[in-house]
Protein backbone atom coordinates (compact mmCIF):
# COMPACT_ATOMS: atom_id res chain seq x y z
CA UNK A 1 0.00 0.00 0.00
CA UNK A 2 2.80 2.47 0.86
CA UNK A 3 5.94 2.07 -1.25
CA UNK A 4 6.20 -1.65 -0.73
CA UNK A 5 7.01 -2.26 2.91
CA UNK A 6 8.51 1.16 3.66
CA UNK A 7 5.97 1.69 6.46
CA UNK A 8 4.34 -0.56 9.01
CA UNK A 9 0.79 0.62 9.69
CA UNK A 10 -0.19 0.56 13.34
CA UNK A 11 -3.54 2.31 13.62
CA UNK A 12 -6.05 4.15 11.46
CA UNK A 13 -6.54 7.55 13.07
CA UNK A 14 -9.06 9.05 10.67
CA UNK A 15 -10.96 8.22 7.50
CA UNK A 16 -13.37 10.24 5.44
CA UNK A 17 -14.42 10.38 1.81
CA UNK A 18 -11.17 12.02 0.69
CA UNK A 19 -8.38 10.96 3.05
CA UNK A 20 -7.11 8.32 5.43
CA UNK A 21 -4.68 9.07 8.24
CA UNK A 22 -2.56 6.34 9.82
CA UNK A 23 -0.13 6.06 12.71
CA UNK A 24 2.80 4.05 11.36
CA UNK A 25 6.53 3.33 11.65
CA UNK A 26 9.06 3.79 8.90
CA UNK A 27 10.72 0.39 8.57
CA UNK A 28 14.14 1.77 7.57
CA UNK A 29 14.76 3.40 10.96
CA UNK A 30 11.68 2.62 13.11
CA UNK A 31 10.75 6.33 13.12
CA UNK A 32 7.14 6.90 14.26
CA UNK A 33 5.22 8.74 11.52
CA UNK A 34 1.72 9.81 10.61
CA UNK A 35 0.73 9.10 7.00
CA UNK A 36 -2.01 11.05 5.26
CA UNK A 37 -3.11 9.35 2.06
CA UNK A 38 -5.73 10.13 -0.53
CA UNK A 39 -8.58 7.64 -0.40
CA UNK A 40 -9.54 7.78 -4.08
CA UNK A 41 -6.63 7.20 -6.47
CA UNK A 42 -8.67 8.37 -9.46
CA UNK A 43 -8.98 11.92 -8.09
CA UNK A 44 -5.44 12.03 -6.64
CA UNK A 45 -4.13 14.34 -9.37
CA UNK A 46 -6.64 17.01 -8.36
CA UNK A 47 -5.70 16.67 -4.67
CA UNK A 48 -1.92 16.99 -5.11
CA UNK A 49 -1.88 20.84 -5.02
CA UNK A 50 -3.82 20.81 -1.73
CA UNK A 51 -1.45 18.26 -0.18
CA UNK A 52 1.52 20.26 -1.40
CA UNK A 53 0.14 23.46 0.26
CA UNK A 54 -0.49 21.60 3.52
CA UNK A 55 3.06 20.24 3.41
CA UNK A 56 4.60 23.68 2.73
CA UNK A 57 2.60 25.40 5.48
CA UNK A 58 3.49 22.73 8.03
CA UNK A 59 7.16 22.76 7.01
CA UNK A 60 7.26 26.58 7.27
CA UNK A 61 6.12 26.39 10.90
CA UNK A 62 9.37 24.70 11.84
CA UNK A 63 9.51 23.29 15.35
CA UNK A 64 6.38 24.33 17.22
CA UNK A 65 5.22 22.40 20.30
CA UNK A 66 2.16 20.35 19.46
CA UNK A 67 2.63 20.61 15.68
CA UNK A 68 3.85 17.66 13.65
CA UNK A 69 7.16 17.82 11.75
CA UNK A 70 7.19 16.96 8.09
CA UNK A 71 9.72 14.76 6.35
CA UNK A 72 10.54 14.66 2.65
Amino acid sequence: MFAGSAFQLQEKLHEDRQTRVYRARRTADDLPVVLKVHADEQSLTAAIPQYRREFEITRALGVVPGVIRVYN
